[in-house]
């Protein structure tokens, strides 16, 4: 580490010291109560049960940032494989047939959206509106 830092914490979650706080050369674990670590300075740091708890806790946290980005991108995996079939599957047509193909798509698309809009004001219409309220707490980006 360079000096004014710290250096990262070890393994078994003790932060040794910088270069410019020396060590006292006692060993940690001979002050203060048994089981417990103390820093350089004396004061009682955490125990082994509550360090291995933070280690734990840190671990989950790696696993579960790891496995966030795993999914992420194995939907962007998966959308580029729609995509690509997408666009295989509109070259394969011959350009009229694909101009129709997308006319009926954007047809369909339109026709849906409007059923989904009589849907709402006919349920506005009859007093018994429909709302919908997002309960998501979760990261969306």
């Amino acid at each position: 580490a360079e000096p004014g830092q710290t250096a990262p914490p070890r393994s078994d979650g003790v932060i040794p010291p910088s270069a410019d706080q020396p060590s006292t050369g006692v060993a940690e674990e001979s002050l203060g109560q048994p089981g417990a670590a103390t820093c350089s300075d004396g004061a009682a740091a955490m125990s082994k049960a509550e360090a291995r708890r933070i280690r734990k806790e840190q671990r989950k946290e790696e696993r579960r940032e790891f496995m966030k980005n795993q999914r992420r991108e194995k939907k962007r995996a998966k959308q580029q494989r729609k995509q690509e079939a997408r666009q295989e599957f509109l070259e394969a047509m011959a350009p009229d047939e694909r101009a129709a193909f997308l006319e009926k798509k954007k047809a369909e698309v339109v026709a849906r959206k409007a059923e989904e809009q009589a849907s709402l004001q006919h349920a506005f219409d009859s007093g018994r509106p429909r709302v919908v309220i997002n309960c998501s707490f979760s990261n969306t980006s």
